[in-house]
């Protein structure tokens, strides 16, 4: 698609070994970094924002599986970028494409984040079945599907919306042994906290027998300082 290869040229270019450098500080694993700072990737998606527009869905679609095929951080930035100015065209069937790309593309937070807490908390406000999917993938044998579980509902928490669905979400991964995962499920239930504080609370010193720390100091974050220490004194 030559369109594909007129943005990836264009990427390559703004490309720098100090920026690459810098951000692979922020992943403990070895992952592909062009090494453009976000704000140039976010103003080169916007550049090409009218011609994205242009496209058709499939063409669309064909368009982004290209970019998640090159595999770099800031490729997946302007796919998320570009879903996210398409949501009010997305339908709940769409899910199985993002899933999709979640299962053999993502293998980082930041592109795992990038797209799921806008994008697909967009889809779950707008399409609440989708949260049983939600559930699926909170059991799912791949990780990024597993912490796309618990920050797609970020921007639903933010809103005060789903909280039962929420603590069932933690419950699933509440014994998941991987550090991104816990942190996932931890910065939902925190955000859940600033509209549902007591309930959260409640839920947090039901499990705190067996919710890892990562998890529950993440959670804990929103909270007074007192509240906090007294929590983990507990």
């Amino acid at each position: 698609m030559e369109l594909f290869h007129k943005i990836r040229e264009e990427l390559l270019e703004m490309s720098s070994d100090a920026v690459r450098q810098r951000s692979q500080h922020y992943f403990k694993d070895e992952i592909l970094i062009v090494g453009v700072k976000a704000p140039a990737v976010n103003a080169l998606a916007k550049k090409y924002r009218k011609e994205i527009r242009q496209l058709s869905k499939s063409e669309f679609f064909a368009l982004c599986e290209l970019f998640w095929q090159s595999g770099s951080v800031e490729e997946s930035q302007l796919v998320s970028f570009w879903l996210l100015d398409a949501c009010k065209q997305l339908n709940a069937d769409d899910i199985a494409v993002l899933k999709h790309w979640i299962e053999n593309y993502v293998d980082n937070w930041a592109s795992c984040d990038s797209l799921c807490p806008k994008t697909i908390g967009y889809l779950l406000e707008k399409y609440p079945p989708l949260i049983e999917e939600m559930k699926r993938w909170a059991k799912h044998s791949n990780s990024w599907l597993r912490r796309a579980a618990a920050v797609s509902f970020i921007y639903p928490a933010k809103h005060g919306l789903y909280l039962n669905d929420i603590f069932q979400i933690a419950e699933i991964m509440m014994l998941s042994s991987e550090d991104l995962v816990q942190k996932g499920y931890g910065w939902m239930l925190k955000v859940a906290s600033q509209s549902f504080p007591e309930e959260v609370y409640t839920f947090l010193m039901l499990h705190k027998a067996v919710m890892p720390r990562t998890a529950f100091r993440y959670a804990l974050e929103k909270y007074p300082p007192a509240q906090r220490k007294e929590a983990m004194l507990k």
